[in-house]
């Protein structure tokens, strides 16, 4: 199975799915990772290096845009695409869902691709309207001490802040499902259309 993740920055993907992608990695599937950025960000190197934890291909678009989206979809063929949520309180991780959600589309009507589309939580767990509500529970405990290992690649980074932040998101969500950390996804649908499928482990 092919996981894309498309996000705003270079620590996006390891905060707030760092986990998920772990487990995924484990039992053998492809991770991407697709950041609005150049390679001369200061933080590349570190993203390369934390990327390293799942197998995981690290690609920049610094000019991204619908038809770019669109494009690299296309031939990537992924399962699954996992970003920012639409309300999210940074307004650049929102200008990236509204990118993808218009890039899913056509991939998706012409070569059923991808499968599933999936939004992250945010900072503290709130958005522009409320509370993040998700559809998708994931068990990361047994993983928990690899993500930490992996946000603290992020040399340049207050990375104490963010583990701390990370630990009190995912022990929150976990408690509601009776497990000690948990990264949280809500499905959203592609041309009105939700799949019933487990994707995500």
């Amino acid at each position: 199975m092919k996981i894309l993740n498309i996000f705003a920055h270079f620590d996006d993907a390891e905060i707030w799915a760092g986990g998920t992608l772990l487990k995924h990695a484990e039992r053998g599937d492809k991770i991407f990772t697709l950041v609005h950025a150049t390679k001369r960000h200061t933080k590349y190197k570190e993203s390369a290096k934390a990327h390293k934890y799942f197998n995981g291909t690290l690609v920049t678009m610094p000019n991204m845009s619908v038809q770019s989206l669109e494009r690299y979809i296309t031939k990537l063929q992924p399962d699954i695409i996992i970003t920012h949520r639409p309300d999210d309180s940074n307004p650049e991780h929102r200008e990236i869902f509204s990118l993808v959600s218009n890039a899913t589309l056509m991939p998706w009507i012409k070569k059923h691709t991808p499968k599933q589309l999936f939004v992250v939580d945010s900072y503290s767990s709130r958005g522009l309207h409320g509370i993040f509500s998700p559809s998708v529970y994931i068990n990361i405990s047994d993983v928990w001490a690899k993500k930490e290992k992996i946000i603290k690649e992020f040399k340049s980074e207050p990375t104490d802040m963010w583990i701390t932040m990370c630990k009190k998101q995912n022990a929150f969500w976990g408690e509601g499902t009776m497990q000690k950390y948990c990264e949280v996804f809500k499905q959203i649908p592609i041309q009105g259309k939700l799949t019933a499928d487990e994707y995500l482990c």
